[in-house]
Protein backbone atom coordinates (compact mmCIF):
# COMPACT_ATOMS: atom_id res chain seq x y z
CA UNK A 1 0.00 0.00 0.00
CA UNK A 2 2.65 2.67 1.13
CA UNK A 3 4.81 1.05 -1.85
CA UNK A 4 1.96 2.12 -4.42
CA UNK A 5 1.42 5.40 -2.75
CA UNK A 6 4.98 6.60 -2.85
CA UNK A 7 5.07 5.09 -6.97
CA UNK A 8 2.01 6.79 -7.62
CA UNK A 9 3.26 10.30 -6.00
CA UNK A 10 6.52 9.67 -7.92
CA UNK A 11 4.79 9.40 -11.28
CA UNK A 12 2.96 12.49 -10.70
CA UNK A 13 5.14 14.88 -9.52
CA UNK A 14 7.85 13.81 -12.72
CA UNK A 15 4.72 13.59 -14.92
CA UNK A 16 4.03 17.19 -14.21
CA UNK A 17 7.60 18.46 -13.85
CA UNK A 18 8.43 16.97 -17.37
CA UNK A 19 5.18 18.87 -18.28
CA UNK A 20 6.05 22.18 -16.95
CA UNK A 21 9.83 21.54 -18.27
CA UNK A 22 8.55 21.07 -21.99
CA UNK A 23 6.47 24.40 -21.99
CA UNK A 24 9.31 26.41 -20.63
CA UNK A 25 11.69 24.98 -23.60
CA UNK A 26 9.20 25.36 -26.28
CA UNK A 27 8.20 28.96 -24.88
CA UNK A 28 11.86 29.85 -25.03
CA UNK A 29 12.76 28.83 -28.24
CA UNK A 30 9.38 29.43 -30.19
CA UNK A 31 8.06 33.11 -30.28
CA UNK A 32 4.75 31.91 -31.30
CA UNK A 33 4.29 29.59 -29.00
CA UNK A 34 5.31 31.98 -26.00
CA UNK A 35 3.13 34.46 -27.12
CA UNK A 36 0.27 31.71 -27.46
CA UNK A 37 0.98 30.73 -23.61
CA UNK A 38 1.06 34.15 -22.49
CA UNK A 39 -1.89 35.14 -24.18
CA UNK A 40 -4.13 32.77 -22.26
CA UNK A 41 -2.16 32.95 -18.95
CA UNK A 42 -2.54 36.70 -19.04
CA UNK A 43 -5.16 37.94 -21.07
CA UNK A 44 -8.05 35.16 -21.72
CA UNK A 45 -10.01 34.02 -19.05
CA UNK A 46 -8.34 30.44 -17.89
CA UNK A 47 -10.75 27.82 -17.07
CA UNK A 48 -10.03 25.81 -14.49
CA UNK A 49 -12.15 23.59 -15.10
CA UNK A 50 -10.88 22.32 -18.21
CA UNK A 51 -7.74 22.20 -16.81
CA UNK A 52 -9.49 20.45 -13.76
CA UNK A 53 -11.01 17.83 -16.13
CA UNK A 54 -7.19 17.07 -18.17
CA UNK A 55 -5.40 16.82 -15.07
CA UNK A 56 -7.92 14.38 -14.08
CA UNK A 57 -8.23 12.11 -17.35
CA UNK A 58 -4.39 12.30 -17.52
CA UNK A 59 -3.00 12.28 -14.09
CA UNK A 60 -5.52 10.92 -11.74
CA UNK A 61 -6.64 13.97 -9.93
CA UNK A 62 -4.59 15.79 -8.05
CA UNK A 63 -5.17 13.46 -4.40
CA UNK A 64 -2.58 10.77 -4.47
CA UNK A 65 -4.86 8.54 -2.52
CA UNK A 66 -8.49 7.39 -3.10
CA UNK A 67 -10.73 8.33 0.21
CA UNK A 68 -12.02 4.92 1.19
CA UNK A 69 -14.74 6.17 2.89
CA UNK A 70 -16.73 9.04 0.85
CA UNK A 71 -18.52 11.63 1.85
CA UNK A 72 -22.06 12.73 1.27
CA UNK A 73 -23.41 16.02 1.19
CA UNK A 74 -25.68 16.96 4.66
CA UNK A 75 -26.78 20.18 2.34
CA UNK A 76 -29.17 19.28 -0.40
CA UNK A 77 -31.67 21.96 -1.27
CA UNK A 78 -33.68 23.63 -4.31
CA UNK A 79 -32.86 27.39 -4.62
CA UNK A 80 -36.68 28.74 -3.93
CA UNK A 81 -37.78 32.35 -4.37
CA UNK A 82 -40.94 34.87 -3.85
CA UNK A 83 -40.58 37.25 -6.72
CA UNK A 84 -38.16 37.82 -9.22
CA UNK A 85 -37.52 40.91 -11.31
CA UNK A 86 -34.29 41.87 -13.85
CA UNK A 87 -31.25 43.79 -12.24
CA UNK A 88 -28.79 44.80 -13.84
CA UNK A 89 -26.71 41.98 -16.38
CA UNK A 90 -28.83 39.52 -13.95
CA UNK A 91 -31.80 38.82 -12.02
CA UNK A 92 -32.91 39.41 -7.83
CA UNK A 93 -34.40 36.96 -6.62
CA UNK A 94 -36.93 37.89 -3.46
CA UNK A 95 -36.16 34.63 -0.78
CA UNK A 96 -36.67 34.46 3.23
CA UNK A 97 -34.15 36.55 5.26
CA UNK A 98 -31.15 35.38 6.03
CA UNK A 99 -31.54 32.64 3.37
CA UNK A 100 -29.19 29.24 2.77
CA UNK A 101 -28.12 29.50 -0.82
CA UNK A 102 -27.52 26.29 -3.16
CA UNK A 103 -25.24 26.05 -5.55
CA UNK A 104 -26.74 25.81 -8.90
CA UNK A 105 -23.98 23.86 -10.47
CA UNK A 106 -20.32 22.19 -10.32
CA UNK A 107 -17.73 24.30 -10.39
CA UNK A 108 -14.81 25.97 -8.91
CA UNK A 109 -14.68 29.24 -6.86
CA UNK A 110 -13.15 31.63 -8.97
CA UNK A 111 -14.02 35.38 -7.89
CA UNK A 112 -14.81 36.25 -3.88
CA UNK A 113 -15.53 39.91 -2.96
CA UNK A 114 -17.46 42.88 -3.43
CA UNK A 115 -18.86 43.65 -6.41
CA UNK A 116 -20.56 46.90 -7.76
CA UNK A 117 -24.40 46.75 -7.14
CA UNK A 118 -24.26 42.82 -6.28
CA UNK A 119 -22.69 43.71 -2.75
CA UNK A 120 -20.54 40.51 -1.40
CA UNK A 121 -20.10 38.17 -4.47
CA UNK A 122 -19.06 34.86 -4.70
CA UNK A 123 -18.46 33.38 -8.72
CA UNK A 124 -18.49 29.87 -9.36
CA UNK A 125 -17.16 28.52 -12.68
CA UNK A 126 -18.67 25.45 -14.10
CA UNK A 127 -17.71 22.41 -16.48
CA UNK A 128 -18.76 24.62 -19.61
CA UNK A 129 -16.82 27.90 -18.48
CA UNK A 130 -19.67 29.55 -17.75
CA UNK A 131 -19.43 31.94 -14.50
CA UNK A 132 -22.46 31.81 -12.17
CA UNK A 133 -22.80 35.42 -10.05
CA UNK A 134 -23.87 34.93 -6.44
CA UNK A 135 -24.41 38.14 -4.84
CA UNK A 136 -25.48 39.72 -1.46
CA UNK A 137 -24.38 36.48 -0.06
CA UNK A 138 -22.61 36.27 3.94
CA UNK A 139 -21.50 33.78 6.22
CA UNK A 140 -19.49 31.29 3.73
CA UNK A 141 -16.95 29.07 4.44
CA UNK A 142 -15.78 29.10 0.99
CA UNK A 143 -12.07 30.13 -0.36
CA UNK A 144 -11.10 31.22 -4.01
CA UNK A 145 -10.42 27.83 -5.59
CA UNK A 146 -12.80 25.41 -3.43
CA UNK A 147 -14.50 22.99 -5.48
CA UNK A 148 -18.18 22.71 -5.13
CA UNK A 149 -20.81 20.36 -6.01
CA UNK A 150 -24.27 21.24 -7.34
CA UNK A 151 -26.56 21.93 -4.48
CA UNK A 152 -23.83 22.08 -2.03
CA UNK A 153 -24.37 24.90 0.46
CA UNK A 154 -22.87 28.24 -0.43
CA UNK A 155 -23.67 30.71 2.33
CA UNK A 156 -26.62 32.74 3.20
CA UNK A 157 -28.13 36.15 1.73
CA UNK A 158 -27.49 39.34 3.70
CA UNK A 159 -31.17 40.11 4.02
CA UNK A 160 -34.25 38.98 1.78
CA UNK A 161 -32.72 38.93 -1.75
CA UNK A 162 -30.29 37.37 -3.75
CA UNK A 163 -28.93 38.32 -6.73
CA UNK A 164 -27.50 36.15 -9.74
CA UNK A 165 -26.04 36.63 -12.94
CA UNK A 166 -24.07 34.85 -16.26
CA UNK A 167 -21.01 35.23 -17.86
CA UNK A 168 -18.52 33.93 -20.13
CA UNK A 169 -15.26 35.43 -19.83
CA UNK A 170 -15.76 39.20 -19.63
CA UNK A 171 -19.07 38.75 -21.40
CA UNK A 172 -22.08 38.89 -19.22
CA UNK A 173 -24.87 36.74 -20.66
CA UNK A 174 -28.71 37.17 -21.04
CA UNK A 175 -29.71 35.15 -17.78
CA UNK A 176 -33.36 33.70 -19.08
CA UNK A 177 -31.13 31.27 -21.19
CA UNK A 178 -29.50 29.78 -18.38
CA UNK A 179 -31.74 30.85 -15.21
CA UNK A 180 -35.01 29.08 -17.15
CA UNK A 181 -33.92 26.25 -19.28
CA UNK A 182 -30.43 25.44 -17.24
CA UNK A 183 -31.81 25.21 -13.89
CA UNK A 184 -35.51 25.39 -13.83
CA UNK A 185 -35.69 21.63 -13.68
CA UNK A 186 -33.44 20.92 -11.30
CA UNK A 187 -32.94 23.45 -8.22
CA UNK A 188 -35.69 26.22 -8.42
CA UNK A 189 -38.64 26.36 -7.03
CA UNK A 190 -40.79 28.92 -6.67
CA UNK A 191 -43.05 29.49 -3.63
Amino acid sequence: MIKNFIRDAFNKIVSLSVLVLLVLMFSKNNINFKEKVNYYLYEDNLSFMSIKKIYNKYLGGIYFFKNKNPTYMVFNSKLSYQNMENYGNGIKLEVIDNYLVPNLDSGIVIFIGNKDNFGNTIIIQTENNINIWYGNIDNSSLKVYDYVEKGEYLGETNGNFLYLAYSKGKNMLNYEKYFKNWFSMSLLTKN
